[in-house]
């Protein structure tokens, strides 16, 4: 038997469900070879001459021809990520209302909070090797790494389900950050559309990561001092979840320091009557194609 296994049962709460960890990272790379194949398939195949054509039809005039064939990659790895997003949000909710999940929020699993897990685990693994191979912007690979680590962290020690689909909730203002970066390589930073988008996205930021984020790992911190002082036989050892605490700490520090740089932004479009907000909430979203050179060459 997986000695992991038989450790995890004994402090487990569920136990008629308790995949191995051969199958749990069987699915994380299933699901990332899924991620990294549709991506690929954007990137290279005839599909890249329309999404080219049809971006070419949106922009404004001026965007050069060279910006718009760059932009085929990081349209690419945005579809990937929304097809995350879309798939992981409702299951997320599910989690989140499933009465046996809330009563041990550290160690309760079923075959839905697993499927949660592996498949966020498998896109974060997609997401950073597509910024290894594809990109050089430092701060996006920091991100997709840590995120890789909780999520690994607590599939090999089987916790954190419940708080994986909590922590998901954050991804509610991704689609906004998508679209906003996809008016800036259209050349449509000076539109309506793009100020209220980018203030719709504020909000939701501010109350998904900054309100809910912190009471989310207020939670967090609560229930895993208990186990830090009581730990259960078997349980997952503490250098793991001091880890993830870190991490957690970490995460919180960049929600704050990310909000505190699109208020700044906001406040001076709001002041000097732009419809620029000038600066991106986070790694993902930042315009690596047109303002910068951290994006390796494209062939």
């Amino acid at each position: 038997m997986d000695p992991r296994g038989a450790m995890h049962k004994l402090a487990s709460t569920s136990e008629v469900f308790d995949p191995s960890i051969a199958e749990s990272f069987q699915r994380i790379a299933l699901v990332g070879a899924i991620f990294i194949a549709i991506d690929s398939l954007v990137t290279y195949s005839s599909i890249k001459r329309w999404i080219r054509r049809e971006w070419a039809k949106l922009a404004a005039p001026g965007v050069p021809k060279e910006d718009i064939e760059k932009a085929v990659p990081q349209i690419a790895m945005r579809i990937v990520g929304m097809i995350h997003i879309l798939i992981q949000i409702p299951q997320a909710a599910m989690v989140l209302l499933d009465p046996e999940l809330q009563q041990d929020r550290l160690y309760s699993k079923n075959l839905l909070s697993w499927r949660l897990v592996t498949t966020t685990a498998g896109y974060f693994a997609y997401d950073l090797y597509v910024h290894t191979a594809r990109f050089e912007f430092l701060p996006s690979l920091v991100h997709a790494g840590a995120a890789l680590t909780v999520f690994l962290s607590g599939i090999y020690c089987g916790i954190l389900h419940y708080y994986g689909g909590l922590f998901l909730l954050w991804e509610c203002s991704t689609p906004f950050v998508f679209v906003r970066w996809g008016l800036h390589a259209l050349g449509r930073a000076d539109t309506k559309l793009y100020l209220y988008n980018g203030l719709t996205m504020m909000a939701v930021f501010f109350i998904c990561r900054n309100v809910m984020g912190v009471g989310m790992s207020w939670d967090f911190w609560k229930v895993s001092s208990a186990e830090l002082a009581h730990p259960r036989p078997g349980g997952v050892p503490p250098l793991v979840l001091w880890v993830i605490r870190l991490l957690n700490l970490v995460f919180n520090f960049l929600n704050l320091f990310w909000f505190s740089k699109m208020l700044k932004g906001a406040i001076k479009v709001l002041t000097k009557g732009k419809q620029v907000l000038p600066v991106e909430p986070t790694a993902e979203a930042q315009v690596a194609l047109t303002e910068n050179g951290r994006k390796k060459h494209e062939e």
